[in-house]
């Protein structure tokens, strides 16, 4: 089944003789195995494409035919591939809203006002828009044809050669410099100078970006015909309409176009980059390496992706022949929704070229994850420069960004559903879906659990470490034994040490000798002997401690945990290191680290604690806080837990024992009562539960925390 051939509408326009105003240009596209159509402005350079089947319409629509006589013959030669009604009228508005249609009179007065309104209302929004708003200031046409002699310059293959050669090389020295990059970006980005340069450096470097593809338009007749200033995040930017080059026939024309801004941009990187190696420091220093920083990093995350509409987008669809892609694919999403959503079987499936279906699917859904990503970022730096300030432009966020597509989503469902009993289904299911939305949002709870990383670990009395340093004769104890508290573990040698204690044996022996014999004959003499018998007696007491430090002994009970004591016999050990483990269930434990802003909420609404080690997945192992006093550190009990070896915790790049943190940590320890870990030092998952809530709470708290943290400038 299919839409409804038929509108209510239709009456206003069937008598209507439409025709293209007489500043129009149609010049027909192939897009892999379909014909498109752009209409095109010729006053403003602005476009708009339509398919082969809307062409058929519009083509037709010469101004003595009728709406309703030019429909008539599309159902002779189309039969079931026919527009509808409903279809042709929003056609026939679109063309309208964008002055490339005139008719003899207005069909729908009313309807006309009401979206030149809307589109006024839509431009103020865009201009108020504390995140993004335009300025146009002037036509640079005059401009660019006097620059004829700059593009023949620019645009031939040994400028390209030449523009590929600088670029290569500097790739490859900052890959060589790329310890002392990383470095200075993270010892001075964020600093106030490198920000104020970067909002000051930016406008000139997007004026130049866009300079680039004001002049590629030109070089191939096309017209540029803006330019102005958008404010992006109160940051002055140029900007130039090159949608002229939508019209050109070469696919390699219209991606060189698109590409031109940031090639331009890689240039000045390579530049910056030799001016930043050059230099040692001062201002001209630091503002090599905010252009570099800018031109290579930022521009790579928003013009050369994709997923957002700028450069990257456009030389995607010509690459790939995916004509309005991002629209197309919302349009695919909307009527997926539709049927899926409110089961309607008669929408008109959307036609695909080969191989198109796939992009369309991944694209909207992509996109919107990456914008929502990007915008949290901004949000969450600009919130850590200002409170107020942040917290508006997250307002304006949630508006724009989910509130309003979300109401535009639904009443488009809405208004593209037929009239009648279909619409009131419609209205009845979107309004179920969005109860049943709040329901399982506010008012079911849901687990609610704080996700966190630790380690087993033991206290330091569980630690087998030898008091001094020594050769390890021989084991008293096999690994896996039961052993007490003071039971000898090993024995060391120490060949110098016994050689120490037997010297000094032999000079006390001789002194006290010498002594005797003084005491005979001079007292003074002997009274100092006996001064140097007392310092070496006390030496002879020291070496003999350290002879019996020889035997090492466990502090606690419990199950020695020593294996390859083979390959340890005759080694060196130094004092201190730890040579094997006793453990013991009552004091087997494990550390675990927590976000600051979480331990609170551990704190004060813990149901339970829950443990499961990578070894045995499948097994939860339950725990309990330890009365210890928690610890907020910025330093890991083990580098297991950090990002380098593998654990979830950010640690800074400067620290090569990847134990120090990003963010302060909370460090808790959790009692095992009831089992003993063996693999001290293993990475194990920890969930504190805390009962039930609604998601909506979870989220809010979530949120909160991360107000907390980031929407803090005093810190």
């Amino acid at each position: 089944m299919r839409e409804s051939l038929f509108s209510p509408l239709w009456h206003r326009y069937s008598k209507q003789r439409p025709q293209l105003r007489t500043h129009v240009t149609v010049q027909p596209q192939r897009y892999r195995d379909q014909t498109w159509y752009l209409l095109i402005n010729d006053t403003n350079g602005k476009n708009f494409r339509i398919n082969e089947v809307a062409y058929q319409f519009i083509g037709r629509c010469d101004g003595h035919f009728s709406v309703q006589e030019v429909w008539n013959s599309m159902l002779e030669s189309l039969g079931d591939d026919t527009p509808t009604q409903d279809e042709l009228i929003r056609l026939l508005g679109e063309l309208d809203q964008r002055d490339l249609i005139r008719y003899e009179v207005m069909p729908d007065v009313p309807g006309m006002f009401r979206r030149k309104q809307e589109k006024i209302k839509r431009e103020r929004m865009a201009f108020i828009n504390p995140l993004a708003f335009k300025l146009s200031l002037w036509d640079p046409s005059k401009f660019l044809d006097k620059t004829k002699w700059l593009q023949k310059l620019i645009f031939n293959p040994i400028t390209f050669a030449l523009w590929l050669l600088i670029v290569l090389s500097a790739i490859l020295a900052a890959a060589s410099h790329w310890d002392a990059l990383r470095q200075h970006a993270s010892n001075y980005l964020t600093t106030p100078l490198y920000l104020f340069l970067a909002w000051l450096s930016f406008p000139f470097i997007k004026a130049l970006h866009e300079l680039g593809h004001a002049l590629a338009v030109r070089h191939w007749d096309g017209q540029v015909r803006e330019t102005g200033v958008t404010f992006f995040v109160f940051t002055p930017a140029p900007y130039v309409d090159a949608s002229a080059s939508s019209a050109f026939r070469s696919q390699t024309q219209r991606m060189t176009v698109s590409a031109m801004g940031m090639m331009v941009e890689l240039l000045l990187a390579a530049i910056a980059l030799v001016l930043w190696l050059s230099t040692q420091s001062g201002v001209v220093h630091a503002l090599a390496f905010v252009t570099m920083f800018i031109c290579s990093v930022t521009s790579l995350l928003f013009n050369g992706n994709p997923l957002l509409r700028f450069d990257a987008y456009y030389i995607l669809c010509d690459a790939f022949d995916l004509p309005n892609l991002a629209i197309r694919s919302r349009m695919y999403w909307a009527n997926l929704l539709r049927r899926l959503v409110l089961g309607a079987k008669n929408i008109v499936p959307m036609s695909f070229a080969i191989g198109e279906r796939k992009w369309l699917m991944a694209y909207a859904p992509l996109s919107m994850a990456y914008g929502l990503l990007i915008m949290g970022y901004i949000i969450f730096w600009v919130g850590s420069k200002s409170f107020i300030i942040g917290l508006l432009v997250a307002l304006f966020a949630l508006l724009t960004m989910l509130i309003k597509p979300l109401l535009g989503t639904i009443k488009n469902i809405i208004s593209t559903t037929a009239i009648g009993t279909s619409r009131s289904r419609a209205k009845l299911v979107i309004t179920a879906i969005l109860g049943l939305g709040f329901a399982l949002l506010f008012l079911v709870p849901v687990p609610f659990n704080t996700m966190a990383q630790g380690v087993v670990w033991l206290p330091e009395q569980a630690r087998i470490r030898p008091m001094t340093e020594g050769f390890i004769q021989e084991f008293r104890v096999a690994h896996g034994a039961q052993i007490e508290p003071n039971q000898v573990i090993l024995l060391l040698s120490d060949p110098d040490l016994i050689a120490r204690r037997d010297n000094l044996n032999s000079q006390l022996a001789g002194m006290q000798v010498e002594q005797y014999h003084l005491l005979s004959q001079d007292i003074a003499r002997a009274t100092g002997m006996g001064e140097k018998i007392e310092k070496v007696s006390a030496e002879l007491k020291r070496v003999n401690e350290q002879i019996g430090e020889l035997e090492v002994r466990s502090q606690v009970q419990g199950k020695l945990v020593m294996p390859h004591q083979n390959d340890m016999l005759g080694t060196f050990v130094k004092q201190g290191a730890v040579l094997a483990y006793v453990l013991n269930s009552n004091i087997t434990k494990v550390r675990a680290a927590i976000p600051e802003p979480a331990a609170a909420l551990v704190h004060e609404n813990l149901t339970g604690v829950q443990v499961r080690t990578a070894d045995h997945a499948n097994q939860i192992l339950t725990a309990t806080l330890s009365a210890d006093t928690p610890a907020v550190t910025r330093t890991l009990p083990s580098p297991a837990m950090g990002d380098h070896g593998g654990g979830r915790y950010a640690t800074d790049p400067s620290d090569k024992n990847g134990l120090t943190t990003t963010e302060p940590l909370v460090l808790i320890d959790l009692n095992l009562p009831t089992t003993t870990l063996e693999r001290v030092g293993a990475r194990v998952s920890v969930r504190f539960d805390h009962g039930n809530a609604p998601i909506a709470t979870q989220v809010y708290r979530h949120l909160r925390q991360l107000f907390l943290r980031y929407f803090n400038p005093s810190d």
